[in-house]
């Protein structure tokens, strides 16, 4: 049998396996479709959970090697990687992080004055930066879905449909007009008034900071690519999306640590 990695992602919602086999993601699938894997000891589990409780013993005892990545953020480093945030830094978010620093520095496509962008557009919104010197930073938004559903709590209003938010996105532009002109019912005044945070917030990054590259995940990345794509940018800048990032800078960490298991976090 094929020697393979599984990736475990498990976020707020939805926890799911990755499957690699000769360095190439096979199958992303559902938590509860591991039983239907006949697993061998030379199969190798990564996770990351930003809950406690996870994974389940259940999952743990298929597996004789297991590789939970917050084991290698600690002493304000994750691996090798410098982080300027506090020890509450969610591990996907420090896990993409670093799965960028690490294609950035094999590229020499890094500096101390530029910037990038990591969008994990999930249940909740993450929008970090990282540099030559490490993971610098970022801020939490609600999630797509979270936002829509905030509307619930008006007598009158209705949820507003991510995806119809999703449609209103690829017709905004940069002055925030629907076919040059206001919302003029609720749903367009919704989810104008929501892509309009959104497209503000985004704007003011890229004109503060010198921005080089974007790269998205997650459920709802399409809508943050259709507003920033509206967005007054520069036309060197790089986006990039991939729903599985996560997966992929989970199989990243686990084989620079099978090729040297003696890697430990941070200065020694």
């Amino acid at each position: 049998m094929k020697t393979r990695i599984f990736t475990l992602d498990i976020g707020n919602t939805h926890p799911h396996f990755g499957l690699f086999e000769n360095d190439q993601l096979v199958k992303v699938f559902p938590i509860d479709q591991i039983d239907h894997f006949e697993i061998s000891s030379s199969d190798t589990l990564i996770f990351s959970s930003v809950k406690s409780h996870y994974p389940t013993i259940q999952i743990t005892e298929k597996f004789k090697k297991i590789i939970n990545a917050r084991d290698f953020f600690r002493d304000q480093h994750f691996m090798s990687m410098p982080i300027h945030y506090s020890t509450t830094l969610g591990i996907d978010r420090a896990v993409l992080a670093h799965y960028f620093f690490q294609l950035g520095h094999q590229a020499s496509s890094l500096s101390c004055d530029t910037y990038d962008c990591i969008i994990d557009a999930g249940t909740f919104t993450t929008i970090d930066f990282i540099n030559s010197s490490g993971f610098a930073g970022g801020y939490i938004l609600p999630g797509v879905k979270l936002l829509c559903d905030s509307y619930i709590a008006g007598d009158k209003l209705p949820a507003l449909n991510p995806a119809k938010l999703n449609e209103f996105s690829q017709k905004i532009d940069s002055n925030l007009q629907f076919f040059n002109r206001f919302p003029q019912n609720t749903e367009e005044a919704m989810a104008m008034a929501s892509l309009g945070m959104l497209s503000h917030f985004l704007q003011n990054c890229l004109n503060e900071l010198s921005i080089k590259k974007i790269h998205l995940t997650g459920g709802s990345r399409q809508t943050f690519i259709n507003v920033i794509q509206g967005l007054k940018i520069s036309s060197s800048l790089v986006l990039s999306e991939d729903p599985h990032f996560q997966h992929r800078a989970l199989f990243c960490l686990c084989t620079l640590l099978l090729k040297d298991p003696r890697q430990l976090v941070g200065p020694q």
